[in-house]
């Protein structure tokens, strides 16, 4: 997969969910606490605290990167390794009710804008992709950060149907 500068840019990981290992929001986190970012990134512990409105969107994420896995000319890796009703059981575990509440989000978004949507062809789905500051041209070779690693974790990378 290139950039918009032509960069190949490699695949780190292949799930059908989650954040970037180190997109923008890491640095916002090591930002605000460096004490937090430890702890969820290096100890990976996480918070008990249960945020019904971002764990739905989770939830609903997983339908959708199903859904277009399956459009997909290559499916990823994990499309045929996991099947989506046991993954999303699995993943919302101790919060059924936000499953459901997902589950009737994702009937209404495939009933009400899949139609209309211009088709896409999957390429890549739920794919990180890794590049350093040098490579997508932010920074010169000499610079102290040249080499620092940033990654990109896109839902869906694809090609309208009319090329």
């Amino acid at each position: 997969m290139n950039n918009m500068l032509g960069v190949p840019l490699p695949v780190i990981q292949e799930s059908p969910g989650g954040p970037s290992l180190r997109g923008p929001h890491r640095l916002k986190s090591i930002m605000s606490c460096e004490t937090r970012w430890k702890y969820e990134t290096q100890d990976r512990l996480e918070s008990k605290q249960h945020n019904e409105s971002a764990f739905i969107g989770t939830l609903f994420h997983a339908y959708a990167a199903f859904h277009n896995a399956a459009e997909a000319e290559h499916p990823p890796s994990w499309y045929s390794t996991l099947d989506r009703d046991t993954y999303l059981q699995e993943l919302a575990a101790g919060h059924l009710t936000d499953l459901d509440v997902a589950k009737h989000c994702y009937a209404w978004w495939s009933k009400k804008w899949l139609p209309k949507e211009p088709k896409i062809k999957p390429l890549y789905v739920e794919h990180e992709f890794m590049a350093t500051l040098q490579d997508l041209g932010i920074v010169d070779s000499d610079h102290p950060l040249a080499s620092e690693i940033v990654t990109c974790r896109s839902d869906l990378v694809g090609r309208h149907e009319n090329g």
